[in-house]
């Protein structure tokens, strides 16, 4: 089971204790079956984005929550757009990474002068 599933099935199960709401109440809520949850909560089941966006409005937070874990939302958007730059850095040449880096070095020279 991948990091982001057990996020997402122990932040579910986390959040719909929290509320003091029981398996059968939540399924009833969102209109699946008792099983599905128990299947969404223990990761032996793969929701859609559909079903991911309705259980967080049924739980009244952000999709994002249900998938960042510990992070609060900023914390989560800059992490993202870190693994976006890093996935592109690895696909530019020795010589391009050379000059990113000088110029990732530059900027973080100007910006401790600050």
């Amino acid at each position: 089971m991948s990091e982001l599933t057990k996020t997402l099935c122990n932040t579910i199960k986390g959040l719909r204790e929290k509320e003091g709401v029981s398996l059968e109440a939540f399924s009833e809520k969102l209109g699946i079956s008792k099983t599905s949850l128990q299947n969404i909560e223990r990761g032996g089941a793969n929701p859609t984005l559909e079903t991911v966006e309705q259980v967080a409005d049924a739980l009244g937070v952000s999709p994002l929550v249900l998938l960042a874990g510990d992070y609060d939302t900023e914390e989560f958007r800059i992490a993202w757009l870190l693994l976006d730059l890093l996935e592109r850095f690895e696909k530019l040449s020795a010589k391009e990474r050379g000059e990113a880096m000088k110029a990732f070095n530059l900027l973080v020279e100007t910006l401790s002068k600050k």
